[in-house]
């Protein structure tokens, strides 16, 4: 294998998937990031075997082929190195760094002992477009179960209800629910639970694609992916009040009377 790209075009793609690469791990090649490099393009590809992230960047590709390296080194490598060009190649023994002035030899693996990852690339039952994906874990994520506690209340439900999609999120103390209207496309969807992951922070639409397995969110050629947690939410509407009185405050003035009353309620003084 041996390719030439832009570092200002590898460096982003190689932050991106790095995140998603398992760490202390005892499978050594988890801690590793995927290379394949054919048809004009590099692709980067990191797992924990939970989650899953690729990128993808053009490259001049004078030989393909595919080859695992450390994820980390590999990037504070091309990180501190100088230059505006990386090219990257391996023979039998060691991969071969160079950018500018810098140039590193680095042990890999072979692309082929890389676990194959369907939840990147398998069909999914239901696709649809969300555009405030990032509004989810901001409304809805805080109020989750801890990863050590219940595992079924460790994540998000997603469920369609009346042509809308909720969203919830409960430990059993707190609890959020957001909901927007449901794409065409997606009302036929599962219920499913989907666990706290590190979704990046997209802005615009985002392709999402479920199935009974996984969850996959795309834009452009970023792609993240996640397993599902495997069990049945609790029936939340029981939680919600059913009677007439609403109440509506202004926010900044609700904000401002609830910080001032967080003051007795967390200063752990007893006297208060």
């Amino acid at each position: 294998m041996r390719f030439t790209v832009e570092r200002e075009h590898l460096l982003p793609a190689l932050s991106f998937v790095r995140k998603y690469a398992a760490a202390n791990n005892k499978i050594p090649i988890l801690a590793d990031v995927l290379i394949e490099a054919k048809d004009g393009r590099v692709s980067l590809t990191a797992t924990d075997l939970d989650q899953a992230a690729s990128d993808s960047v053009p490259a001049a590709v004078h030989l393909p082929g595919a080859a695992t390296l450390p994820a980390t080194v590999l990037f504070d490598v091309i990180k501190g190195a100088s230059g505006t060009d990386v090219t990257i190649e391996t023979d039998d023994q060691q991969a071969r760094i160079a950018c500018g002035k810098s140039k590193f030899k680095l042990p890999f693996m072979l692309g082929s002992d890389f676990p194959p990852l369907p939840m990147l690339t398998s069909e999914a039952t239901t696709r649809f477009t969300i555009a405030n994906l990032g509004e989810i874990d901001r409304c809805v994520m805080f109020a989750a179960e801890p990863d050590k506690g219940r595992y079924f209340l460790a994540g998000v439900s997603w469920k369609v209800v009346d042509d809308r999609i909720e969203f919830v999120a409960t430990d059993g103390k707190k609890f959020s629910l957001m909901s927007i209207p449901a794409p065409v496309e997606a009302r036929a969807m599962p219920a499913i639970i989907v666990p706290r992951f590190g979704a990046p922070a997209w802005t615009g639409d985002v392709n999402v694609f479920v199935s009974d397995l996984f969850i996959r969110y795309q834009s452009g050629e970023q792609v993240v992916a996640s397993k599902l947690i495997e069990a049945s939410y609790p029936d939340y509407h029981r939680l919600i009040p059913k009677n007439d009185v609403h109440l509506l405050f202004d926010r900044d003035d609700l904000v401002a009377a609830l910080s001032r009353m967080a003051v007795a309620t967390s200063a752990g003084d007893s006297s208060i």
